[in-house]
């Protein structure tokens, strides 16, 4: 099928010229019997078609409109759009996704721009965080996207030092504060620093990472931040979730905020994060990608860091709805906690190497016990003593409605004698216990029956029992014996 077969029947244009000898300065010019298209999607290279812009921009009835622009590269982008015209162009518009190309804006002065119109239809937008690089006035485009429930922001798993130092994490929240946006959902891919708060400049002489000699200083240093939090601007009122791909670069500070600010918020996937601030850590994606990047000072950007454990345990304390927590490779110490009558075991107490000591903070209850439904996490202990163990046993058992429990990098003991006793409350609810953990396995008699009988809707329980071991005819010859040896599984390799 050629081009111009593709032009009689989408745009019902017919002519005999070849396509490549119109003058591009005459329109195509579409029939009477064009199609009422609401939906095109297209990947590749843009350039590659002939009088694309001129297809394009007659089908004038799209709902949704996809441009996934090849090849997706850094160095490479041969393929310019411009959002605004695009908007302009597509007044149904509600769904947009514009990917692996050069943005450009139209000029203020454009006829086609009406700057005081109303508001654009569009309620989901997904772009790369290149969009982000354009003058603030290139931008003025969000301020008519009032109507938006969802953003995605892709970014690229490298980026130069010339793009973080011109990259304004803080731009899209100055131009959205001044609106009522309904933003509801917002999906990050790759490195994106984004604000979903901005902070008040108390933060900047006093930074939120800072941590107390004593657990009454640590009080009142939480008591200052919490009255900080409540001073952030906040950007997405109406969130209720938000989803990082990899790498996610988060910061603690918003973390923090989202807990404390966000009453709508019920799901967070951090799934795809860099590994905890508070852990040496090299991976996947090189070092680079695990630095700092909030601690950026370049064009109005405000010094924040990466989220360590006591972030993730106040943003529990403090998240009132969440239903869904996902942070696979992050963990929170039980030194972080700990309730005010809870004593952690003798080793928590002993001066360290250079003769500091852990600073064992007074705990609140997670404030989302009543609604959480799905947490995965990891827990750090430094000792086998069974009553440290318990406190996270006690946390969990606490999260009444909680039907998967995920345990990630994590190296609590799963035994009876640990604390698993204290998960019956979720005898109602639990249904799918996974890695346990990446050093312990489930093969103590009493705990696995236990659970398999008392956990009544218990459907799946990863064991880290290697398949065909000795300990696997075991463990699976208990679950035989009570008609739950289909709850088990075993690790393949």
């Amino acid at each position: 099928m050629s081009e111009l077969d593709i032009l009689d029947i989408l745009l019902d244009y017919r002519t005999n010229v070849p396509l490549q000898e119109l003058d591009e300065t005459i329109p195509l010019t579409p029939g009477p019997n064009r199609c009422r298209i609401h939906s095109f999607s297209l990947s590749g290279t843009l350039d590659s078609i002939l009088r694309f812009n001129d297809i394009l921009y007659n089908f004038t009835s799209l709902t949704s409109l996809v441009l996934n622009c090849w090849p997706y590269s850094l160095e490479v982008k041969t393929n310019e759009m411009e959002i605004d015209r695009i908007l302009e162009a597509f007044p149904n518009l509600t769904y947009l996704m514009v990917r692996g190309c050069d943005y450009a804006s139209l000029s203020p002065k454009s006829a086609i721009l009406d700057q005081n119109g109303a508001l654009y239809k569009l309620r989901s937008f997904h772009f790369d965080t290149e969009l982000l690089l354009m003058p603030e006035s290139s931008l003025q485009f969000f301020r008519r996207l009032g109507n938006l429930t969802s953003i995605g922001l892709h970014g690229w798993n490298h980026h130069s030092e010339f793009f973080l130092e011109k990259f304004q994490p803080q731009i899209v929240g100055r131009i959205l504060k001044g609106l009522d946006n309904k933003i509801e959902s917002i999906k990050t891919g790759g490195v994106v620093p984004l604000y979903l708060y901005l902070l008040p400049q108390s933060v900047e002489a006093s930074s939120l990472c800072r941590r107390g000699r004593t657990p009454s200083e640590q009080q009142l240093i939480e008591d200052q931040q919490h009255l900080q939090i409540g001073e952030a601007e906040e950007i997405f009122p109406q969130l209720t979730t938000f989803i990082a791909g990899a790498p996610c670069i988060m910061s603690g500070e918003d973390l923090r905020c989202l807990g404390l600010r966000a009453q709508f918020l019920t799901h967070v996937d951090l799934s795809s994060s860099v590994a905890d601030a508070d852990i040496p850590y090299t991976g996947l994606y090189g070092t680079d990608v695990y630095r700092d990047f909030h601690g950026q000072v370049e064009n109005g950007a405000q010094k924040r860091h990466n989220i360590t454990s006591l972030d993730l345990q106040l943003f529990l304390e403090s998240c009132q709805h969440l239903r869904h927590f996902c942070a696979e490779r992050r963990t929170i110490h039980v030194k972080d906690m700990t309730p005010p009558d809870k004593r952690l075991s003798a080793m928590y107490y002993s001066p360290g190497p250079n003769g500091e000591n852990l600073v064992i903070r007074a705990a609140k209850p997670w404030g989302c016990e009543a609604t959480l439904e799905k947490l995965e996490i990891g827990f750090r202990i430094i000792s086998a003593s069974p009553s440290d163990h318990q406190i996270v046993f006690g946390q969990l058992g606490r999260c009444k409605r909680l039907k998967s429990l995920k345990l990630t990098r994590s190296n609590v003991i799963p035994t009876l004698t640990h604390g698993v006793g204290l998960l019956e409350g979720l005898s109602e609810s639990l249904e799918e216990v996974l890695s346990w953990s990446s050093s312990w396995a489930c093969d103590n008699k009493e705990t696995v029956m236990w659970m398999l009988t008392r956990l009544r809707k218990l459907r799946r329980m990863q064991t880290g029992i290697r398949n065909g071991s000795s300990t696997y005819e075991r463990v699976n010859e208990w679950a035989s014996s009570v008609g739950r040896k289909h709850v088990l599984q075993f690790l393949e390799y």
